[in-house]
């Protein structure tokens, strides 16, 4: 590869590896939402292209990768101490996590027991509601009947 193919997939200067990958008109198409890796490697190695731009892309890509590694190691040394602290948080939460699900067993067995303990008196209990209900309109009932027997009789008319 000559010196200036190198430049043009190399850019001289630190990037990151999307900037990189966007100035790059090999691996441009990376960034694209509709980007399909199956059509570009069809692209690339179809029979119709040379191994000459086989190659180019070849070297593109091995830059590219470097340019991720290295974005990588700079992110992971850069929050060093951030990535350590969300680790230590993510255990306490494990463990937080455990003691809170065996608490809610516990919290879901007694319910479960104290269910199974008043079964008999919810269902005694709805039972002697129907019965009140019952007797409640019957007693209404029998409240109309006894004002209707204490209406003063109907005089017939002659006529």
């Amino acid at each position: 590869m000559s010196d200036q193919e190198e430049q043009a997939t190399d850019p001289v200067g630190p990037q990151g590896a999307t900037q990189f990958i966007a100035n790059d008109p090999l691996l441009k198409p990376f960034l694209q939402p509709e980007f399909d890796p199956l059509s570009f490697v069809k692209s690339v190695c179809g029979k119709d292209q040379a191994p000459a731009h086989q190659s180019r892309v070849m070297h593109a890509l091995d830059k590219a990768l470097e340019h991720v590694h290295r974005d990588l190691q700079s992110q992971i040394s850069g929050n060093y101490e951030h990535l350590i602290s969300q680790l230590g948080m993510l255990s306490t939460m494990k463990e937080t996590h455990s003691q809170v699900s065996a608490k809610i067993s516990g919290l879901r067995e007694a319910m479960d027991a104290i269910l199974q303990a008043t079964q008999p008196s919810l269902i005694s209990l709805r039972s002697a509601t129907n019965d009140l209900v019952f007797t409640q309109k019957t007693l209404d009932i029998l409240r109309l009947v006894n004002q209707f027997l204490r209406l003063p009789p109907k005089k017939k008319t002659t006529g």
